[in-house]
C-alpha cells in the first residue's frame, strides 16, 4: 500500500466498505463508518508477533495491521501459503490464492445503491457510540 511493504504473519485479513464495518468488522475491533464513507478498512487478524529479541521487526510488522484506504488505492497481497483461499462475506463463497498468487484490492467498481431509512442510520450512529464507550472504557 503507497509503496510500503511488509511481511505478516497471521491467521488472515478483515477487508470491508462502510456498509460491511457494522458486522464481522465490528466485533474484530474494527470502527464504524458512517455509510457515505468510500474508504475501504483492513485489519490484520491475529497478527503473529516476533519473538522478544526480533522487536524492531515485530513493531514495524504492526505499522500496516489496521488502516483505511481510499477506493482509487492498491493495496496488494501476494500469498505465501500452499494453500491460502480468500473467503467473500462469509464462508460460502471461495477463491484459492496458492503460494505466489497475487489479490488487488481497491474499489473502483461501480457504486452500490443503499436505501437506508433514518431509523437505520440513528441504529447505526447508536452503534458506533458504544463501540467508542468499550474502547474507551
Amino acid at each position: 500500500h503507497k509503496g510500503i511493504v511488509e511481511d505478516h504473519k497471521s491467521s488472515g485479513v478483515w477487508v470491508c466498505t462502510a456498509t460491511g464495518s457494522t458486522s464481522a468488522m465490528s466485533s474484530a475491533g474494527g470502527l464504524i463508518q458512517d455509510l457515505d464513507d468510500q474508504r475501504l478498512h483492513w485489519r490484520v487478524r491475529e497478527l503473529f508477533r516476533e519473538p522478544a529479541y526480533d522487536r524492531a521487526k515485530s513493531r514495524a510488522a504492526w505499522d500496516h495491521a489496521d488502516f483505511f484506504f481510499d477506493a482509487n488505492d492498491d493495496v496488494v497481497v501476494t500469498s505465501k501459503m500452499r494453500e491460502g483461499r480468500v473467503w467473500l462475506d462469509g464462508p460460502h463463497c471461495g477463491v484459492d490464492l496458492p503460494m505466489g498468487a497475487r489479490l488487488v484490492l481497491h474499489g473502483r467498481c461501480p457504486p452500490l445503491s443503499l436505501y437506508a431509512t433514518a431509523a437505520m442510520a440513528a441504529r447505526r450512529v447508536e452503534a458506533r457510540n458504544e463501540a467508542k464507550a468499550r474502547v474507551l472504557a
